[in-house]
């Protein structure tokens, strides 16, 4: 499984948990890395 496929699955994964404006609001996403631009790049592909 590539990089970005284990990444997909990942997000894909903690959505059914806990929705992103709650890990936004944790900083979840800032501690990984990930910036907004990517974010609108994901939310697009769902």
């Amino acid at each position: 499984m590539d990089c970005a496929n284990y990444t997909v699955t990942l997000f894909s994964d903690l959505t059914k948990r806990v929705t992103l404006q709650n890990l936004y609001n944790d900083g979840g996403f800032s501690n990984m890395g990930v910036s907004d631009a990517v974010m609108e790049a994901f939310m697009k592909e769902q």
